[in-house]
């Protein structure tokens, strides 16, 4: 059994050989620092990055019991459905203790929405299992990334065996979801190309065959609200549901024209409701 001065000196021999090694470390870090051009460095750091991730994916990419699917904001030249349906449908998610958000409203939302931050993640839950999502946003790097735009993605993160859930099932869902959504934002539009200005208009004062454009149509007159009688009203309601549940106008119910009108009534009469002048219904 070693006596307790062989302990002594044998920890006193290890702590000196540290204090050796940590000090010949420092000296290379700082001859490293001092030689090498930080272009190789941050290279040869990338390199050795890339390689370690790579290894650690393969080796314990293994056992992971996880999915990470990634949707871009662009598919290609298009923008990506499922993308701003995601952007749309996790506003109904937002924790409401979230310590940063995001406000925004356009002309043609009625309400002022909410949106996480880069970064931020949300946790959703389908048919009993959990679902996370993560915002990343990668912005160009300085000087070169003078000529590249940001790039803007979701990443959704699941376990295996809810995959074929989460392609076949939820994501149709969020899609759904937002699409509703949408529906529901929608305003009401009046369309119109009667501008003062055209394309070829510098100076704003051309013929009139300018750009189309359109407002709002926020009137505070209701069709209930119309003197009508009340038989005649019904009439006119359900045709104009007809109008806009119908995929293609055709035939017996009307078509839309240059006048943007709907017929009702038989067909050759003279009866006809003109949509432009209606108020909100």
């Amino acid at each position: 059994m070693q006596s307790f001065g062989e302990m002594q000196s044998m920890a006193t021999n290890i702590f000196s050989a540290y204090a050796s090694v940590a000090a010949s470390v420092m000296l290379y870090r700082s001859m490293v620092n001092d030689i090498i051009p930080e272009p190789v460095k941050a290279f040869f750091y990338s390199a050795f990055d890339r390689f370690f991730k790579s290894f650690f994916d393969r080796f314990f990419g293994k056992f992971s019991t996880h999915v990470t699917v990634v949707i871009d904001e662009q598919n290609g030249f298009t923008r990506n459905q499922i993308y701003d349906a995601a952007e749309i449908y996790l506003r109904t998610i937002i924790n409401p203790e979230a310590e940063r958000l995001k406000a925004n409203k356009s002309s043609n939302q009625k309400n002022i929405t909410l949106s996480i931050e880069k970064g931020q993640e949300l946790t959703d839950s389908y048919n009993g299992f959990q679902l996370k999502w993560q915002f990343i946003l990668v912005e160009p790097d300085g000087d070169k990334g003078r000529f590249q735009s940001e790039k803007k993605y979701f990443e959704l993160t699941f376990e295996k065996q809810n995959k074929d859930t989460v392609l076949k099932d939820y994501l149709p869902f969020v899609l759904a979801k937002a699409k509703e959504m949408k529906e529901n934002e929608r305003a009401v539009k009046l369309y119109t190309r009667d501008c003062p200005f055209d394309n070829n208009d510098d100076d704003g004062g051309g013929n009139g065959g300018g750009y189309w454009g359109c407002v709002n149509l926020d009137h505070p007159v209701t069709f209930d609200k119309l003197a009508m009688d009340p038989n005649m009203k019904r009439t006119i309601i359900e045709d104009l549901d007809r109008f806009v549940r119908r995929k293609i106008i055709t035939g017996k119910w009307g078509r839309p024209g240059r006048e943007d009108t709907c017929c009702t009534g038989r067909r050759g009469q003279e009866s006809r409701v003109w949509l432009q002048p209606l108020p909100t219904i």
